[in-house]
């Protein structure tokens, strides 16, 4: 039996007004994410690092529009590959110098040049089509946000990346020509935690996301716009190119609503134990195509591979799952995918050595 109460009859009508606006909240609060759902098992292993020499670790992967390029972490190279998996060529080398890089966290090919961006280095490289140095570009700038491992070249000489929440902001779009940076987007936390010290510590600690890690973002881009999905929220957005907020999608499916709380648990016991903590986020790596976006999410670990595509105009999700890839270690997660703008999709498994191609249903 519920608990019985009076109130005064002048303030029936204020109460239940109270109560339609909670239960409506809370309704808003909860509806479910609305999806399509599709599986395929047309999957087949391109390249091999048991029974090839040309592949070790491949790391990041991206389509290209005559095959496909990828940075190994074991051979220290960028290479070009055609469909059917012949090498067509490999440039860079690790190092300091020109031309040089020491981690690689993106890279992308316009006309005939390649662009690549050295984390540690700080620095964006170009290369001609032969895969021959043009120029190193620093990117030590006074007025640039803390630099992030996640950045995504829109031109040869423009990039977005995270703001780290800069005046309120969640992006900051770079032009190297000219030096001027456009901030956009709302932030996640208008505050800023960085992404080391005793500050951060604290606030994982004490069962908080730090702000460096609210404000995380995973990035691509398309001829229609920026595809910017936060991290923490699982909120995908696009923007258009010059940074004007288009729409924005909920993509937190069930099978992933209780991620962030685990990992929050999770990292106060490795804080305490000098552990590294994990990632805040409910999803491992995005592309977009000509047609829309994809955003692989951070599954449980009895669950298969799984992509979220939203086409450009962000008026649906198709959930896709891959039962046939898998994790090598389900711990570190190190797999990363591309789109074509045909009908397959790579994926990349840096322990397991191997580059997959798969059919990709939304064409």
């Amino acid at each position: 039996m519920g608990i019985l109460f009076e109130l005064p009859k002048k303030n029936w009508l204020l109460f239940f007004s109270l109560m339609v606006i909670v239960g409506c909240s809370s309704k808003k609060q909860q509806e479910p994410v609305s999806f399509n759902e599709k599986n395929v098992n047309e999957v087949s292993v391109l390249l091999d690092a048991d029974s090839s020499n040309t592949i070790a670790q491949p790391a990041w992967i991206k389509s290209v529009s005559d095959g496909f390029l990828i940075y190994d972490i074991g051979l220290n190279k960028i290479s070009k590959f055609d469909l059917q998996g012949h090498k067509l060529l490999s440039f860079g080398r690790k190092g300091r110098g020109p031309g040089e890089f020491l981690s690689v966290g993106g890279f992308w090919m316009f006309n005939d040049t390649y662009l690549v961006y050295d984390i540690n280095s700080l620095k964006l490289i170009t290369y001609d089509s032969t895969g021959n140095l043009i120029t190193d570009i620093p990117l030590q700038h006074a007025d640039l946000p803390e630099i992030h491992s996640n950045i995504e070249a829109i031109t040869p000489k423009q990039f977005v990346m995270p703001s780290a929440g800069k005046d309120g902001t969640l992006l900051a779009l770079v032009n190297t020509a000219s030096g001027n940076i456009h901030y956009f987007g709302k932030a996640v936390s208008k505050e800023y935690t960085p992404s080391y010290g005793d500050k951060m510590e604290k606030a994982i600690s004490e069962g908080k996301i730090p702000s460096f890690y609210r404000n995380s973002v995973l990035l691509s881009h398309n001829q229609t716009g920026i595809f910017v999905f936060q991290e923490t929220t699982a909120l995908l957005q696009k923007y258009s190119l010059s940074g004007k907020l288009i729409w924005q999608k909920n993509v937190k499916i069930p099978a992933i609503a209780g991620l962030i709380k685990h990992v929050i648990k999770e990292n106060r016991k490795r804080i305490k134990e000098g552990k590294f903590p994990l990632d805040y986020s409910y999803a491992d790596a995005i592309s977009a195509n000509k047609e829309g976006v994809a955003v692989m999410l951070h599954m449980p670990k009895s669950q298969p591979v799984t992509i979220a595509w939203v086409p450009n105009d962000g008026e649906q999700i198709t959930v896709i799952t891959y039962p046939a890839i898998k994790f090598v270690n389900p711990t570190l997660r190190l797999l990363r995918f591309a789109l074509s703008d045909s009908s397959y999709v790579l994926f990349s498994s840096t322990l397991g050595g191997k580059i997959y191609k798969a059919y990709w249903p939304e064409r």
